[in-house]
């Protein structure tokens, strides 16, 4: 199938810090996805690249796992588009920072405006996921991950975001996570995108909190 646009994402680095039973600060980086349109502009192809970890209090690094998948569109009105999407997890990244076996998750997608500056979005996730267990084996268990943010457009090229994401499961046999997460990004032409983010997790059921500071770009052809 023909190529319509290539477009290289990438969250560029993240600093994540955490405090409680697993404290630390780790910084991950390119966090890229590589999205290629196709002949279609309802539909794409995704490749989600692995990420490199350096956790320095653990004295531990290392790559993850990457994806493939798709997104498309199915349906427009005056103010709303809605679609879906489903990625595939490799699990091909170094011990201790791989989930140990494949995992899949399908999403509906949809996004609303609410006039010329605000508009709302939002993610309905189902996924089977794994996670390495006490003895290292691969540990399977299902997560329903909903998210739903706010945008305001400040400018032609630029904007605000808010999301919330809630988890109902963080791994095998443990409780709910909540993450929020904001950001602005900027126009720096017609091909060229900036954005910063900031986000943090009140302490989970296993007492967990983190909070995250990241910079990227997106090159769209």
């Amino acid at each position: 199938m023909p190529f319509r646009r290539i477009t290289f994402s990438s969250k560029g680095y993240a600093n994540v810090e955490s405090s409680g039973t697993r404290s630390g600060v780790a910084a991950n980086y390119p966090q890229a996805v590589i999205r290629i349109g196709t002949l279609d502009p309802k539909f794409e192809f995704d490749i989600f690249a692995p990420n490199y970890t350096n956790s320095g209090a653990h004295g531990v690094s290392g790559w993850s796992d990457f994806a493939v998948g798709t997104q498309f569109n199915v349906g427009q009105s005056e103010n709303a588009v809605w679609g879906g999407g489903a990625l595939v997890w490799i699990p091909t990244g170094n011990r201790g920072f791989t989930a140990g076996a494949a995992q899949f998750t399908g999403d509906f997608n949809w996004v609303y405006n609410l006039g010329p500056v605000f508009g709302l979005f939002g993610t309905e996730s189902i996924n089977a996921l794994s996670s390495p267990g006490p003895s290292g084996n691969a540990q399977s268990y299902f997560a329903f991950i909903p998210s739903t943010g706010v945008s305001a457009g400040l400018s032609a090229n630029s904007a605000l975001y808010g999301e919330y994401t809630y988890y109902s499961q963080e791994g095998p046999g443990s409780g709910t996570k909540s993450l929020f997460d904001f950001g602005y990004e900027q126009g720096l032409g017609p091909h060229v995108v900036l954005d910063v983010e900031y986000g943090f997790s009140p302490a989970d059921s296993n007492g967990l909190k983190q909070h995250y500071v990241g910079a990227g770009l997106s090159f769209m052809n």
